[in-house]
């Protein structure tokens, strides 16, 4: 048995859930670095949610940053009430 200063580590049941927010998920430098980093994740172990500030554009540039998240949501234009 581990003794009382060791660690022991459950088993991943599920996903850590990661999110992502910004105006800039398309065509920009914040946009390419954060594709790059969407990439990066052990999916795993980690869930990747992206939610975009701004309207979709349909570019591919765009397609494709929603392709990188597990689960995109747009929230352009929703206000808070």
């Amino acid at each position: 048995p581990p003794s009382s200063s060791e660690r022991v580590l459950e088993p991943i049941s599920r996903r850590l859930r990661v999110g992502y927010m910004s105006s800039d998920f398309g065509g920009h430098t914040v946009g390419s670095l954060i594709r790059n980093l969407l990439k990066m994740h052990n999916r795993h172990r980690v869930e990747v949610y992206g939610i975009g500030m701004m309207k979709g554009d349909g570019t591919e540039w765009n397609i494709e940053m929603e392709r990188s998240t597990d689960k995109f949501v747009s929230i352009h234009g929703m206000t808070d009430d």
